[in-house]
């Protein structure tokens, strides 16, 4: 982040950010300039990240800090925010005591070739308020499943098995399970699509452990203080050795953030460490 003051005055800079972590990648750009000046605040930003923004703009009024905004979805090349607020624009603020006066309202239509929303419109949409009994033309949207209809999921368990999760302390038996999951369409014309191509299927391996691996809790907050522990894990398309290896990974990296145990001498169930802390 940098400053740089203006005309040589103390109250009129620009602040720029880059907002990119790491090694920046050849040709992205993720950052924002922000104008302050005692009348009149703008800030702009611009990613060229791969965003599932889609295509389209939104403008706003009233949202967080900003009389007026307008976003602009490019797609795979990027997107721009931008915001203002000032003398000139505050007819766009809702007055206080009004019912939502806090929140953003948008206006725009966004174009999303990938995901469940094909094409979303927004008159006046309250950011994140929806009420029963809201015209329906706050917000519209065209969806796969509103042309399709909707999915039923069946799980199917096509294995199971021993296994045993390696740990400091020992080794914690364990059991796993393969499930294939099976999305078909209720009615037409996505049960017809479901006969030509088939369900959508995905599986999933789950290793769980009886009595779990124990960790430290939190400690965030009262309830949350004490012993816990790692029962299971699962993860899409892998290996029984791979998800196995992705727990013992889980439990070693949340006991060295939340500081152990570390004293076990052997596998140990969670309702044991408990009793011997205490």
């Amino acid at each position: 982040m940098a400053v740089h003051h203006i005309l040589g005055r103390e109250d009129i800079y620009l602040i720029t950010t880059d907002h990119r972590d790491g090694e920046p990648k050849r040709g992205q750009i993720n950052g924002s300039v922000t104008l302050t000046t005692p009348k009149v605040e703008g800030r702009a930003e611009v990613s060229t990240r791969a965003h599932n923004f889609g295509y389209g703009f939104q403008l706003g009024r009233n949202g967080s800090e900003s009389d007026l905004g307008l976003d602009l979805y490019a797609g795979p090349l990027g997107a721009l925010w931008l915001r203002i607020r000032s003398p000139w624009t505050a007819w766009a603020r809702i007055s206080q005591g009004k019912p939502d006066w806090y929140s953003a309202r948008h206006t725009g239509i966004r174009f999303r070739p990938r995901g469940g929303c094909i094409v979303e419109v927004m008159i006046e949409d309250i950011d994140g308020v929806w009420r029963r009994g809201q015209p329906w033309w706050r917000s519209m949207k065209l969806t796969t499943t509103t042309i399709l209809g909707r999915t039923k999921t069946t799980e199917d368990v096509t294995a199971s098995g021993p296994t045993n999760v390696a740990m400091p302390e020992g080794v914690y038996p364990a059991t796993w399970k393969r499930t294939t999951y099976s999305h078909r369409h209720v009615r037409l014309p996505g049960t017809l699509i479901d006969r030509v191509r088939g369900p959508r299927q995905h599986t999933s391996i789950e290793i769980d452990v009886p009595g779990g691996i124990p960790v430290e809790g939190k400690g965030e907050n009262s309830w949350d203080c004490g012993m816990d522990g790692v029962f299971s894990e699962s993860g899409p398309d892998c290996t029984v050795a791979e998800a196995t290896e992705r727990l013992a990974a889980s439990v070693v990296k949340q006991r060295k953030r939340h500081g152990g145990p570390h004293n076990l001498t052997k596998p140990t169930t969670v309702a044991e460490a408990e009793q011997a802390a205490s």
